[in-house]
This record gives C-alpha cells, structure tokens and sequence, in this order.
C-alpha cells in the first residue's frame, strides 16, 4: 500500500480534452465564476469526478505543504463516541507533529451524499497525507480516495471485501452482543428488542447479528426497532413498540448506541414501565453519567480510547514506512467489556461502579 504513492493524477488538461472545452472554459466551470452556463458547469463537474480531478487548492492559497495533516471523514460527532475516538486519535498524531481535521457528513442530523462528496473533495483538495473512515463510505467516494493513492484507514468499520488490504481497527461487535444476550439470558429474559441505527454504519449488522444468533441460542425472541442516528427516531419508534407491546409481553432491550439510550430512556419512562423492574435495559458504549441515573445503566465498553490510539499508531507505522508497516494491513478487532450495573435488575454496590452477576443468581 506505501509503494508508488506518487501517481499519475487527472489534470485541467484530462477534463478539457473530455469536454472538448478550453483548460480556462473548465477553470472557469469548476471555480463557479461568473459567465459559465449551467448546464456546462454540470457537465464539466460531472466529467472532473468521473476522471478523479481534484483542484489543488493547497496550492491556490499557498498554505504549503500538508503532509502533516490527517483528513477524518466522521457520520454524527454529536455522539459523544466521536469525542472521545478523535481525542485519543488526536493526541497520538500530535505526540508524532501530525494534526487532523475533521468532515463530518451528518451536519444537521441527516447523512447527505452530495455532502459527502463535497468533504471529500474539499479533503483530497487539501492534499491530506492519510484520510481515516469511520463509516461506509458511498462506493464512488471510496473509490476516488483509493485512486488517489492515499494511504487510509477504517477505524469503528470494516472495509468492503475489495478493499480488505487496508488497516482496520474496530470493536468486535458481535463478541459484544453475544455478551448482552448472555447477560439477558441469565436473568431468564425471553422477549428481547433491539433498537439500531442506519445499515449505512457497517457497526450495526454485526451488532444485530451477534445479538440475534445468541437470543437464538438461549431460545429468546427477538424483535428489531428500526431508528437514525439520534435520540428523537428511537424516542418515536420505540414509544409505538411499547404501544402495541403491553407490560409482560417484552421484558429487555438492547440499545446499539447512547443517542439511541437516550431516546429510549424518554420513551421507557412515558410509557410508566420501570428500568430494570419492569425491562432491562443494555447499551452499547460506555459514558461518563451511567453511574448517575437511576438505576445505573450497564453498558458495553468497547475501549473507545485503546481503538483511537491503536488506529493512530497504525496509521503513523505506515506514513513512516516503518518496520511496522508490512503488517499494517487487515482489520483488528479490540475485545469489548460489558459493565454490569443495575440496569437489568442487578443488585450492585454503586461506589464500585460494576460487579456482576443477575441478582438470584
């Protein structure tokens, strides 16, 4: 993945003589100015993205060079696991004199394709050394990076099969569902709910999976509740499964991530049912103010900081073409730790934070 870094890439010259315009008529086109029709400035777009041309802005402003500069391509930092991932991320690239920059294509609560075709030219404009993906990214997208030749790395996702020579660094999902169903199984739980974000995060298949494969294994019933990436969707979706699912009729639910805790707590409590009397509750990653609801919520931690810092280390290896570089390739996955606390109706200390078994057991 190091050799050859320095490839032939599209040029002015590669557009114009596709668009049978003037190399100025295609400037003109690309930088929006005045004069340019649209329906040529559509085209000519249409043909720089479909040969891979990126402008070189660093070079436009006269920034310098940006070989010190790491692009992070980030689905909805409002979840406080982007914070505490790029801040351990963060810290190892400036231990090494790299800092980042961060895109992040769910500005205002929704993913949006065009915007994340933007952020990813604006990034490759840049001329970032490396980009980090946290997400799938749209194959088209994907695909322009890689032709770009630019050392990358999925952090909290698996690349797609073509393109598993790249370094990846994630949480083994499925080993932390099957603790969650383990979990619940030990209470005698039976009827399980499972609320997840969108498919376009590769984290939640694995997820589901993990967690239906054991319901299965224990003979337990699982329904799946379908929300976004927030705690509204989960708030409305599974408020109108409780509606249709009466006290007794389900007795656990398993939240794929904290947005989604959220909205589920909210609709937990207006339904009159109680936390870990009523249902147990589960969610994935661990957060600061676990410990200060009632009851405490038991969690999967997934070491959030230890996949930063492993991803980083990674990523430096292979910017330096150091030893550690040749094996720099295929995904790692971190084991996760379930943090039992009252939640599922454990009778635990507080002042320990954790301790475990379901209580009757």
């Amino acid at each position: 993945m190091t050799a050859d870094r320095e490839v032939a890439r599209p040029t002015l010259h590669d557009v114009s003589r596709r668009t049978g315009l003037s190399v100025y008529s295609v400037s003109r086109a690309l930088k929006g100015e005045k004069g340019v029709s649209e329906e040529t400035r559509a085209r000519v777009q249409a043909v720089a993205r479909e040969v891979g041309y990126v402008a070189n802005g660093l070079a436009r402003s006269l920034k310098g060079n940006s070989s010190r500069t790491i692009g992070i391509l980030a689905g909805g930092t409002a979840n406080q696991y982007y914070a505490t991932l790029i801040g351990a991320f963060d810290q190892a690239l400036r231990d090494a004199n790299y800092h980042s920059i961060l895109a992040d294509t769910m500005a205002g609560g929704s993913y949006g394709p065009e915007r994340e075709s933007r952020l990813v030219s604006a990034l490759l404009e840049q001329r970032v050394a490396a980009i980090v993906v946290t997400y799938a990214l749209a194959p088209d997208n994907l695909r322009l990076i890689t032709e770009w030749n630019i050392p990358l790395i999925f952090v909290d996702c698996i690349p797609p099969k073509r393109y598993a020579r790249y370094p990846a660094v994630a949480c083994d999902n499925e080993q932390a569902s099957r603790q969650v169903a383990d979990h619940f199984a030990a209470h005698g739980y039976r009827r399980w709910a499972f609320v997840g974000y969108p498919k376009r995060w590769s984290s939640r298949l694995p997820r589901e999976r993990g967690f239906v494969e054991a319901a299965a294994r224990h003979g337990a019933a699982v329904d799946v509740i379908e929300a976004g990436n927030d705690p509204v969707t989960p708030y409305q979706a599974v408020s109108r499964y409780l509606a249709g699912h009466p006290a007794g009729t389900v007795d656990a639910i398993y939240c794929a991530n904290t947005p989604l805790l959220q909205g589920t707590l909210c609709a937990i409590r207006e339904d009159g049912r109680g936390v870990g009397t009523d249902l147990g509750v589960i969610a994935f990653d661990e957060f600061d103010w676990a410990t200060l609801l009632q009851p405490s919520i038991t969690v999967v931690d997934q070491h959030i900081e230890d996949i930063g810092r492993d991803a980083a280390a990674r990523l430096l290896a292979e910017l330096a073409d150091g030893p550690e570089a040749a094996a720099g390739t295929g995904a790692r996955l971190i084991s996760p730790t379930l943090i039992v606390r009252q939640s599922c109706g454990c009778d635990i200390t507080l002042a320990g934070g954790s301790g475990a078994a379901p209580a009757g057991t």
